[in-house]
């Protein structure tokens, strides 16, 4: 399954620096079973149906409407993938230049504008006719698995354990700023927003949010959530890079080579 982002040219993933992002996701109708329409558009994609469930668990409206479903998360407005509009196809080329009017005029006040493609039978064609002069196109993978398989090696230099406390989700944030390095001023208050919905989300009992430790230190973490109808999601995979761990304080003792397996480990 693949994501197809467009956006202008821009520095990715930054909030307050998008004009317009489009992202498609894309697959074969075998692969992306079909959903209830939840009094609205059908949403076909794994991607997009796991997204808009998590979500709604994290406190954001969706609003589902005939051909499209628009969400808003008003606790963070900076928050691109929060706001946005959920379309059933791929805009015409015509289409295009009133997009971002249409964006706006079901959320205005943003400054950005997102909107996501549920299309699993788009093809090529369709992402080429989005690439517009000052657009930016990126491809990205949305992994799917059936069972979860054991990692080949286990990590058992760090000790993997759920979040607990305003210290751990604090160390949380910053393990976010710190894979978010060069992003600009508003990304930590958009990270500490974001972190607040995911622990309300886990104090819900609707998943967990794992952490890979060195000592008191949180080096790598990732969040799993169910998502409906047999469905989990892994969220926000993040392992704080060996440069960074490098300059750690005195006294500290030594780190894994690779925090993220012992995650991988414990899941398993």
């Amino acid at each position: 399954m693949r994501t197809v982002k467009v956006s202008e040219s821009m520095p990715p993933f930054y909030p307050r620096t998008a004009a317009l992002y489009l992202d498609v996701t894309r697959a074969s109708p075998e692969q992306a079973p079909r959903s209830p329409s939840l009094g609205g558009v059908e949403v076909l994609s794994l991607a997009w149906r796991t997204d808009l469930a998590l979500l709604a668990q994290s406190g954001s409206e969706v609003e589902h409407h005939p051909a499209y479903v628009v969400v808003r998360t008003p606790q963070n407005p900076t928050f691109r993938w929060g706001n946005f509009v959920l379309l059933r196809r791929t805009p015409l080329l015509r289409d295009l230049p009133g997009l971002a009017a249409r964006v706006e005029a079901l959320l205005p006040g943003l400054g950005h504008h997102a909107v996501g493609i549920d299309d699993p039978s788009a093809g090529r064609e369709d992402v080429d006719r989005l690439r517009q002069p000052g657009w930016r196109v990126a491809v990205d993978t949305v992994l799917t698995a059936e069972r979860v398989l054991p990692p080949r090696q286990l990590q058992r230099s760090a000790v993997v354990r759920a979040l607990s406390g305003d210290r751990d989700w604090s160390q949380k944030v910053a393990l976010d700023l710190a894979c978010a390095e060069g992003a600009g001023p508003d990304y930590e208050l958009f990270a500490t927003r974001r972190a607040a919905a995911e622990r309300a989300a886990v104090e819900s009992r609707h998943g967990a949010w794992l952490g890979a430790f060195d000592g008191d230190r949180l080096l790598a973490g990732l969040g799993i959530f169910c998502a409906g109808e047999g469905l989990a999601r892994f969220q926000t995979v993040q392992t704080l890079s060996r440069r960074v761990r490098a300059h750690r304080a005195p006294g500290e003792r030594g780190v894994p080579q690779d925090s993220s397996q012992a995650v991988k480990a414990r899941l398993s």
